[in-house]
């Protein structure tokens, strides 16, 4: 009867977690993730700080990216779309140049970037960069 109620629960405990006793000990384990792309690095990092408005944002991956469709929509510290988002793609990365903004553009800045991995996967990889301009 023991036995078949700690099989039940066994069935019920949730994955990677650890349960202990002083008599004995469960371990669950989950998974590894499935290999796929992944974020890597932003150019600028998030939540960078800067005198004037960088000249680019680049938003780079762990693996290749698909070669159309890729956005990258800057907002303005009042939530104004400054371009069109329209990426330019160089295998794991994407790129914008930033326009032309008026002096006095102070505050924070959203990039908004969204992808499609050349994985398999088939689903959006999307992200948001903030920075700040003084």
């Amino acid at each position: 009867m023991l036995k078949g109620f700690l099989i039940a629960c066994l069935i019920m405990l949730p994955v990677g977690a650890v349960y202990a006793r002083t008599d004995f000990l469960i371990v669950t384990q989950t998974a590894p993730a499935p290999a796929g792309v992944q974020f890597v690095s932003s150019s600028p990092r998030d939540n960078e700080a800067f005198d004037t408005l960088p000249q680019t944002i680049t938003v780079t991956f762990s693996q290749g990216i698909a070669p159309d469709g890729n956005t990258i929509t800057l907002y303005d510290p009042y939530n104004n779309a400054l371009n069109d988002g329209k990426a330019t793609t160089n295998v794991n990365a994407m790129v914008i140049r930033m326009p032309s903004l008026k002096q006095g553009s102070a505050g924070i800045y959203r990039a908004e970037w969204k992808t499609k991995c050349l994985c398999g996967e088939d689903k959006d990889l999307s992200g948001t960069i903030h920075f700040v301009i003084h």
